[in-house]
C-alpha cells in the first residue's frame, strides 16, 4: 500500500516542432522602394489637387517598413522534462499520468493549427527529455543535457522535477517553468529564473493556516501536525501563525524525510497523537505517509478530524481515493487548483481536454472522480505552454527582441490572466513566481471518491 501511494504522490500532483524562416526584410525593402516610381508617373502634368494628394504618397510609403515589416522569424528550443512512472504502472493504471511528451506535443500543434504559432514570427522546438520520479540524480542530469548539450531557451517541468528546475536556474541561469510545490528557500536561490504553478511551501502554509484560523477551524482544538523532514521553514511558520493567535500545537511528530515510500513514524504519529488526546490532525507529508497514518487510526478506533491543503498530492482524487475513506469522509481542504468541478468542465479546460483527444486520437473521460493522473496532466501542459506563450508574446511585442530577460520581465508582468483548466487565475511578479492568485473551498465526498467545491474562488491575497 506505501509503494502504490508514493506513486500516486508522484503521478497526480507531487507530487518537438521546427519552423522556417519565412520573413524577408530584403523584399520588403525592394518593394517599398518602388512605389514612390510608380506614383511619380502616374501623376505626371496632373493638375494641382492631384498632384497635393499624390505628393504625400512617397512619405507614407517610406514609413511602412516601421510598421509592416514581418518579424525576423527564429525558432527557440524549450526543454519540456518529465517524470518516467512506468515502474508504478505495474501497482495500479491509476498512478500513470498518460504520455506527458503527446500531452505537450498536442499544446503546440494546436497552437500551429489556429494560427497561434509561430507568434510575431518565433517557434518552437520541443525538446524532451524523461527522469525518474524517485531519483534526484536523473533530474539533474535531466538539466545537465537541457544546459549543456541542447542549449535550450527555457524549460518546462512537469510532475516532481524540483531538484532539476533549481539547477536550471541556480547552475545555466535559464529560465524553468515548473509544477510542483518548493520551499521558499529553494525559489529565492532560483531567482529570477525559477516559476511555479503552485504556491510555495511556506505560501502554502501560511494561506491555510489563516484561512483555518478566520473560519474558527482551530478553536478549542487539540491540533496535531505530521511534517516531513526538509520543510521546517513551512512548519516554523505554521506554527509561528498559531502563536501569534493564542494558539500552540499540542502534538508534533517530524518524517526521517522526502524520498521514501512511506516512513517509520507514520504508525508512531498516529499513536502519539492519540495518545496526547489529538482531535485535530494536520499533514505537511506525502499522501503515502498519509495512508499509513489514516489506517493507524483506524485500526486504533482513533476518530480525529482532518483539515488538508494544498501540499504534494493531497488535492488529487486519485491520491485521496487511497486513504482510509471512514476517517477521511467530508474532510474540508483549501486548495488553489481547479478540483470539484468533474464532469462541469471550464470552457478553457474542455477546449483544452478536446485538443489533446483530437490530437492523440484517444478519449478522456469526464466522468468523476479522475480515474488516474492523466486527466490533470493534460491540463498541466496546457498551463505551462500557455504562461511560456503570454512570455514569448509579452517579451516581442511592439517589435521588442526575445531574450531571456525580457521572457522573464514578461512572465513577472503577467496579472490576472484566466488558468486553461488547472488553476483558476494566474498572477505573477517580480517578488511572486507562484502562479495561483486565488483558492477555494473544496470537501471530500466519498460517494463518488472525489473532491468537490464547497465555497467561490477567493484572492490568495486575503490570507496571506
Amino acid at each position: 500500500m506505501a509503494l502504490a501511494l508514493v506513486a500516486a504522490s508522484c503521478g497526480d500532483d507531487d507530487d518537438d516542432d521546427a519552423a522556417e524562416d519565412t520573413a524577408e526584410t530584403g523584399g520588403a525593402t525592394a518593394t517599398t522602394e518602388a512605389a514612390p516610381q510608380t506614383t511619380a508617373a502616374a501623376t505626371t502634368d496632373a493638375p494641382a489637387t492631384t498632384a497635393a494628394a499624390t505628393t504625400a504618397a512617397p512619405e507614407t510609403t517610406e514609413a511602412a517598413p516601421d510598421t509592416t515589416a514581418a518579424p525576423e522569424a527564429q525558432t527557440i528550443k524549450i526543454g519540456f522534462a518529465w517524470p518516467d512512472l512506468s515502474a508504478f504502472l505495474a501497482v495500479s493504471e491509476s498512478y500513470g499520468v498518460g504520455d506527458p511528451e503527446e500531452q505537450m506535443l498536442a499544446v503546440l500543434e494546436g497552437w500551429r493549427q489556429d494560427g497561434t504559432l509561430p507568434i510575431n514570427g518565433v517557434d518552437i522546438e520541443l525538446v524532451s527529455q524523461s527522469f525518474d520520479a524517485l531519483d534526484p540524480e536523473t533530474k539533474l542530469a535531466a538539466c545537465q543535457k537541457f544546459g549543456a548539450e541542447d542549449e535550450v531557451f527555457a524549460v518546462l517541468g512537469g510532475r516532481i522535477f524540483t531538484e532539476g528546475a533549481e539547477c536550471m536556474a541556480t547552475r545555466f541561469q535559464t529560465p524553468v517553468i515548473d509544477t510542483d510545490q518548493a520551499p521558499a528557500a529553494t525559489m529565492e536561490a532560483a531567482a529570477p529564473y525559477m516559476f511555479t504553478l503552485k504556491p510555495d511551501t511556506t505560501e502554502a502554509v501560511t494561506t491555510f493556516a489563516n484561512w483555518a484560523i478566520g473560519r474558527g477551524s482551530f478553536d478549542g482544538k487539540k491540533i496535531g501536525l505530521y511534517w516531513e523532514g526538509g520543510q521546517d521553514a513551512a512548519a516554523e511558520a505554521f506554527k509561528q501563525i498559531l502563536a501569534d493567535n493564542g494558539m500552540t500545537l499540542t502534538s508534533e511528530i517530524q518524517t526521517g524525510g522526502q524520498g521514501s515510500v512511506g516512513n517509520e513514524q507514520d504508525a508512531l504519529a498516529a499513536q502519539k497523537f492519540q495518545a496526547d488526546g489529538v482531535d485535530l490532525v494536520i499533514f505537511f507529508v506525502g499522501s503515502s505517509g498519509m495512508v499509513n497514518v489514516l489506517q493507524t487510526a483506524a485500526d486504533q478506533g482513533y476518530t480525529p478530524d482532518y483539515l488538508d491543503l494544498e501540499w504534494s498530492s493531497h488535492m488529487s482524487d486519485v491520491a485521496a481515493a487511497a486513504y482510509n475513506q471512514e476517517q477521511w469522509a467530508g474532510v474540508e481542504a483549501l486548495s488553489a487548483t481547479r478540483l470539484g468541478e468533474l464532469p462541469d468542465l471550464s470552457p478553457d479546460a474542455e477546449d483544452c481536454i478536446a485538443n489533446y483527444e483530437e490530437f492523440s486520437g484517444n478519449t478522456i473521460d469526464r466522468e468523476p472522480p479522475e480515474k488516474s493522473g492523466e486527466f490533470s496532466n493534460i491540463l498541466i501542459a496546457c498551463e505551462l505552454g500557455n504562461i511560456l506563450l503570454q512570455g514569448i508574446e509579452g517579451a516581442t511585442a511592439d517589435g521588442g527582441e526575445l531574450t531571456q530577460e525580457s521572457f522573464i520581465a514578461a512572465v513577472e508582468a503577467i496579472q490576472d490572466a484566466p488558468g486553461l483548466g488547472w488553476i483558476n487565475t494566474i498572477s505573477f511578479s517580480a517578488d511572486d513566481h507562484t502562479a495561483p492568485a486565488d483558492v477555494r473551498e473544496v470537501t471530500w465526498d466519498t460517494a463518488c471518491t472525489c473532491w468537490k467545491a464547497s465555497s467561490d474562488w477567493m484572492p490568495i491575497s486575503d490570507f496571506e
